[in-house]
């Protein structure tokens, strides 16, 4: 049985999502059967459980693929952490969305693991864009100060994520939240960016093409994400199937996807010996070791935020009147 929104605690309720809440406080096995049942969060964890395997799928798939091709000279590393990060990503999400109803910490921490995985899916990509797209003649040469400026970005974000958890009743906040992430978006972007203005002679149709597409789906993900069409113009009527947080999954998963494949496309067709120099050249390190650093620091800031959060649950507890709103 599911409820409405006037039977769950605030800072549950979703803007114009008037049905369909489960019950809060509940326990993990609650949670994991609930993924069968028909409520307003069935298609969050579908939306990103089902590309997750499709992921994993694929990876398999282009990593056969491109080792039975003799002309290739580039380092696959870059295109593996890329793969880690939409797994992550993908995971992540899902996880989030399936067990934020155990009690309100669940909630608050769940969320937070979320914002960082967005954040490593933006690293995870910055790096084969960086040695597989970037403008020839980019003026940051050593790939470990980009990664380092992408890792800085993607933290920064993660914190004003996480801050939002604390200050809940901003009626800004989905404005925050996704704006904290295209300041790492463009960041990391930048050098495919240079590339397309600068060096468009280096791209195919079919890669201009793919990039496009990548480009469209994140923008309009982002539009969706912050302005809460189509619920909020009826507000009841999308609770279950087409709200504009479905939609922003569906978005998601299509822009990740074209970014993959860019990368492939680019791997499969561009003349690696005439922009590498020894310095730029994949590493362990600058892959899989700046991806470590990275979630060393996302777990510190959401332990760090949580520990917060805690804190103030004790004092609300303390003070009834100060109600934690949306």
């Amino acid at each position: 049985m599911y409820l409405t929104c006037d039977k769950v605690p605030r800072e549950v309720r979703v803007s114009y999502i008037l049905t369909g809440y489960r019950p809060t406080d509940t326990t993990f096995k609650y949670c994991c059967k609930s993924t069968l049942g028909l409520h307003n969060e069935t298609f969050n964890i579908w939306s990103h459980l089902l590309p997750l395997l499709y992921f994993i799928w694929i990876a398999v798939d282009i990593h056969h693929d491109l080792s039975g091709q003799t002309n290739i000279t580039c380092s696959f590393l870059p295109l593996y952490c890329n793969m880690a990060g939409v797994c992550v990503l993908m995971l992540l999400s899902s996880l989030a969305h399936i067990f934020h109803a155990v009690s309100h910490k669940w909630r608050h921490l769940c969320f937070m693991c979320d914002y960082a995985a967005i954040g490593f899916y933006g690293v995870s990509a910055a790096i084969p864009g960086y040695y597989y797209s970037r403008y020839s003649k980019y003026w940051i040469t050593d790939p470990n100060i980009f990664i380092a400026l992408s890792i800085m970005s993607a933290v920064i974000a993660t914190i004003g994520c996480c801050y939002t958890r604390i200050d809940m009743h901003n009626k800004y906040i989905y404005y925050i939240r996704t704006g904290t992430y295209v300041f790492p978006y463009v960041v990391s972007s930048t050098p495919m960016f240079c590339r397309i203005f600068l060096e468009p002679e280096s791209m195919d149709s079919t890669s201009q093409f793919i990039y496009f597409k990548h480009v469209l789906f994140m923008v309009l993900a982002a539009i969706f994400n912050v302005t809460r069409i189509p619920e909020r113009w009826s507000p009841g009527t999308f609770d279950i199937i087409g709200q504009s947080h479905q939609i922003f999954h569906i978005l998601i998963f299509l822009g990740v996807k074209e970014c993959l494949y860019v990368m492939v496309h680019d791997i499969k067709t561009r003349n690696f010996d005439a922009i590498y120099e020894t310095n730029t050249e994949p590493t362990l390190f600058s892959t899989f070791g700046n991806m470590l650093i990275l979630t060393l620091l996302s777990i510190g800031v959401v332990l760090r935020f949580w520990q917060e959060i805690q804190k103030q649950k004790v004092k609300r507890h303390k003070n009834p009147k100060a109600v934690h709103q949306d």
